[in-house]
């Protein structure tokens, strides 16, 4: 046997329509925001990779290169002094076999489209790969002399980012999830207006004569 739900009335109804309504489309919004700033956070960010992958592939060496783009880097969020600046220069050679590497991670992996660089199949590429807890997003470019150059570097600043819009959003989206106590309380009282509320015989005879006592 179902439970019947109590009567609304049409106020009542559209009261409960409308706040769904609302919440739906701050969530909508919020979500959609939130995945196109995370396109352009990383669309940056590899914009910015590729173009370092370009010029570590005429240097001599991963220590130049990393030297080079030092000098060239001006992302204050990554430039702490634990880290450098959180890149990792790695060279290849025409088999896949890395030769040298510098920067924040000794060696990095080899993936499947650094060796298609690394062959002359195809000029760039991109990968990412996972060092310990770290993400790293990775563009290859060909060296002139042959084999590839990766360029590396940890995400963590765009993560951070990310995290903190996520959690910003969320008081937006608890305002949204209904009214608490005292709202539930004033709409019950829409929906029935007639609807008295009780007080207390003692308590109106005090507010009518507030220096007689009440025997």
């Amino acid at each position: 046997m179902r439970r019947r739900l109590p009567d609304l009335t049409l106020r009542a109804r559209l009261t409960v329509l409308a706040v769904a309504a609302v919440a739906v489309a701050v969530v909508a919004v919020s979500l959609t925001s939130w995945l196109v700033t995370q396109a352009s956070l990383y669309r940056q960010f590899d914009a910015q990779l590729q173009a370092y992958a370009q010029v570590a592939a005429k240097s001599a060496s991963p220590a130049d290169a990393l030297a080079t783009l030092r000098s060239a880097d001006h992302d204050g969020r990554s430039a702490d002094p634990g880290h450098g600046i959180g890149l990792t220069v790695q060279f290849v050679d025409a088999s896949g076999a890395p030769t040298a590497a510098a920067g924040e991670v000794s060696a990095f992996p080899v993936g499947a489209q650094a060796r298609q660089v690394a062959a002359g199949t195809i000029s760039v590429g991109s990968e990412v790969d996972k060092i310990g807890s770290d993400r790293y997003r990775v563009w290859i470019a060909a060296r002139p002399a042959g084999g590839a150059v990766q360029v590396a570097r940890d995400s963590e600043g765009v993560e951070h980012t990310l995290a903190d819009l996520g959690l910003w959003e969320l008081p937006v989206r608890r305002r949204c999830r209904g009214p608490g106590p005292a709202g539930r309380a004033r709409a019950r009282r829409a929906e029935h207006p007639g609807q008295r509320r009780q007080v207390d015989p003692s308590r109106r005879h005090r507010d009518r004569h507030p220096h007689r006592r009440v025997r």
